[in-house]
């Protein structure tokens, strides 16, 4: 953790690699809902209120391999990964290429130069990429400093994020089986803004889920 430099004497942000170790072992598989949830909380509470906008949260560097190599190629794992960054509260970083779907092992392989004939584009990552970075710009609640995250069973998780009056909740279903989640967990008037809207159906008070998906829901 980065608490000593963020003591309001050194640094206002720092490269949040905490954060990033927590969603690549979620997205991998290697880390489950609950343990992912509590990383999180780990990872908030030992940033001071005031650092966390400014913290510069990343997945790839020059530092690391590439997303999509560290993840073993699984496109829905980056899905996972690259939705769940661009929800958290901080200053989101995309390392050139990771947004093309660019691979490479460890330094210097992370480093090859940047492709710029769209032949070679993963245009579904960069899709992905652009949807979420739009949405983003476009919910002020994804800008807030409200957070709520809870663990349903081991695959799936729901985070809530707040600015005032304003809600933005993302459900993850990691796993292969459809998961029920109460209705009341959802706001009136929301409605999925980005995902598969055939991910969610709403029947008798129970949300289900699908397997291997993921949605957005916010304001109208």
């Amino acid at each position: 953790m980065a608490t000593e430099w963020l003591q309001g004497d050194q640094f206002d942000g720092t490269m949040n690699y905490p954060l990033r170790s927590a969603i690549l072992d979620f997205a991998s598989g290697r880390m489950n809902a609950s343990a992912f949830v509590n990383a999180l909380e780990t990872v908030r509470d030992a940033t001071p209120s005031w650092a966390r906008p400014g913290m510069l949260n990343l997945l790839g560097s020059h530092d690391t391999e590439r997303v999509l190599t560290h993840l073993r190629d699984d496109q829905f794992a980056l899905r996972i990964a690259t939705a769940l960054q661009l929800t958290s509260e901080g200053a989101p970083m995309v390392y050139y290429g990771d947004e093309l779907g660019l691979v490479g092992g460890a330094d210097p392989d992370n480093r090859r130069p940047m492709p710029w004939d769209p032949t070679q584009w993963n245009h579904e990552v960069l899709a992905w990429t652009r949807a979420l970075i739009d949405l983003r710009k476009s919910q002020p609640a994804l800008r807030g400093d409200q957070e709520q995250v809870e663990a349903v069973g081991d695959d799936t998780v729901i985070r809530r994020r707040g600015c005032g009056a304003e809600t933005v909740i993302l459900l993850i279903n990691r796993g292969r089986v459809p998961v029920e989640i109460p209705t009341a967990a959802i706001p009136e008037r929301h409605r999925v803004v980005l995902g598969d809207q055939g991910s969610i159906q709403i029947q008798d008070e129970r949300l289900t889920l699908a397997g291997r998906s993921l949605a957005v829901i916010g304001n109208a």
